[in-house]
């Protein structure tokens, strides 16, 4: 933590969408079913990654090691949860939609 004002330092950008309402819309627009499995690039506080769960498969993906830990605990199995820099992992070998890449969004 900084010193200065007690904040964690981050070296990377994060904003949360945690809106129930705006994430179940944004989901409502999409063509993701249950047999689909969805790719998650930072998971964060887990809004998104638990609402995409109750719809389909999630791989999701989350660098911050203490997000990662608050949020373990609290997927369901529809979710597999991994630790790291998105970029250094390789890509799943299924087919597979990224949220919300796949759905045209007019909210």
């Amino acid at each position: 933590m900084s010193e200065k004002n007690g904040k964690k330092p981050y070296s990377i950008s994060q904003n949360f969408l945690t809106s129930r309402k705006i994430i179940n819309r944004l989901i409502s627009k999409t063509t993701i079913s249950q047999n689909d499995t969805v790719l998650e690039i930072g998971a964060g506080k887990g809004h998104i990654t638990k609402a995409l769960s109750e719809k389909c498969k999630v791989l999701s993906y989350e660098i911050d090691y203490e997000l990662y830990l608050k949020l373990k605990p609290q997927i369901n199995g529809n979710v597999r949860l991994y630790c790291g820099d998105f970029l250094k992992f390789a890509l799943p070998d299924i087919p597979y939609k990224v949220f919300p890449d796949s759905a045209e969004l007019k909210l």
